[in-house]
């Protein structure tokens, strides 16, 4: 659980990270000073804005963590739905004639690639550093049917220290400890 969560920490930082630099980067490019503080503006709307839908979006769980895909779709669907937002968000206040497009398209686009490569990156290092597996099963084999779990450890038990463990905490203790 620790290292998950190191993980997940990992990726959100990254993120915000990304997203600074981005915006920073679109800034940069489009108005030829940094820091640009129309960048700076569109930075603390777009930011707070992609943090709520991504985590309502489970770009950081399990499963993205786990599945390289599911990871890559669910970032890229809350960096589009926040960048929707804001835009229809300046529509509306009246702001939109104020923030440069060109700033704000960079940035996206930027911050899309580099969130593609940090997520291929991400799953590189948990291939290689945690053998690809982001949770812990267990599968204690005791004589029954054959259980088919990928990435799965495995310990066989003695089927008479099983059937005593459901009554006896110091044999259910003895199975834990194998």
């Amino acid at each position: 659980d620790h290292r998950r969560v190191q993980l997940y920490a990992i990726l959100f930082l990254a993120d915000c990270v990304l997203l600074y630099g981005s915006i920073s980067l679109g800034g940069l490019l489009a108005n030829g000073n940094l820091p640009s503080v129309r960048a700076m503006q569109i930075m603390q709307l777009v930011v707070p804005i992609y943090i709520v839908i991504a985590a309502y979006n489970r770009v950081y769980s399990i499963r993205a963590l786990d599945d390289l895909r599911y990871g890559l779709g669910r970032a890229i669907v809350a960096l589009g739905v926040s960048s929707r937002l804001f835009l229809v968000m300046t529509f509306y206040v009246r702001t939109s004639d104020d923030f440069a497009r060109s700033t704000f398209s960079i940035a996206i686009l930027v911050a899309l690639v580099l969130m593609i490569a940090l997520r291929i990156m991400a799953s590189m290092v948990i291939r290689r550093r945690y053998g690809g597996r982001v949770r812990n099963v267990l599968v204690i084999e005791d004589g029954g049917p054959h259980i088919d779990f990928p990435k799965a450890d495995r310990v066989v038990a003695d089927p008479d220290l099983v059937e005593s463990a459901q009554i006896d905490p110091r044999a259910l203790d003895m199975i834990g400890r194998a």
